[in-house]
């Protein structure tokens, strides 16, 4: 006899509805940015300052961060798509 059991999670509540439809729009244009290819969009949305920590790569810097999205974009068909909603 094989028995499963599911459990049912609640749903995701924001504390600010504004608030999460905000990152979720940013979200996508963000992604939509990396998704074409277009860096000087996707530029946009870091500072000279960025510290991004890859779990394969480690640490990179702006540049070095801003570098591997071209060459991603240049060499590769890639697509990161959003599965959230505004609410």
């Amino acid at each position: 006899m094989v028995t499963a059991a599911f459990s049912q999670s609640k749903a995701y509540i924001p504390v600010s509805k504004e608030l999460y439809n905000t990152i979720i729009k940013k979200d996508s244009i963000l992604f939509a940015a990396a998704n074409s290819g277009n860096m000087d969009k996707l530029k946009t949305f870091f500072t000279e300052d960025l510290e991004f920590f890859h779990d394969v790569g480690g640490l990179a810097d702006y540049q070095e961060t801003v570098d591997n999205f071209s060459r991603v974009a240049k060499n590769y068909s890639y697509t990161r798509r959003v599965w959230f909603r505004s609410l």
